[in-house]
């Protein structure tokens, strides 16, 4: 169950991708060289926000920006769009717990435990929960 929550490595780089992606022209698709060419985000850190914006409903499985992309893009709907996104990505904590993301740090975290069954030292819990923390900053859940 744990690879189904969503998580990257360096998720304050994720939150800078999606500030670029606000910026930049809808490309056609999503690829690595848009990421690096158009964005100007380069190397390893960067590439896992493709399969993380899959996972969150942004991009399709072929790579084609989703409806939530195109309302993030825009400033009026980008904060409920960024909500919506994380309910889908989350959505076994949020079945849990309908207002996950109001959970206090050690509350959140004991949540992602339960859902996931891993060690409470786990790496990948750790990662989870800083992933969903800098998501949220950019999203209105009201």
């Amino acid at each position: 169950m744990a690879n189904q929550l969503p998580y990257v490595n360096r998720s304050a780089t994720m939150v800078r991708i999606f500030a670029k992606v606000k910026e930049a022209k809808t490309p056609e698709r999503f690829t690595v060289d848009f990421l690096e060419t158009k964005l100007g985000f380069k190397g390893g850190t960067s590439r896992p926000f493709i399969p993380l914006a899959k996972k969150l409903g942004f991009l399709n499985s072929d790579g084609t920006p989703s409806d939530l992309y195109n309302k993030f893009r825009n400033d009026r709907t980008s904060k409920t769009a960024m909500a919506q996104a994380l309910r889908t990505g989350y959505r076994e904590l949020f079945e849990r717990n309908e207002y996950a993301n109001s959970l206090k740090h050690d509350d959140f975290r004991g949540l992602v435990l339960e859902v996931t069954g891993l060690d409470s030292k786990s790496r990948t819990v750790q990662l989870i929960c800083q992933t969903f923390d800098n998501l949220k900053a950019l999203a209105d859940f009201e």
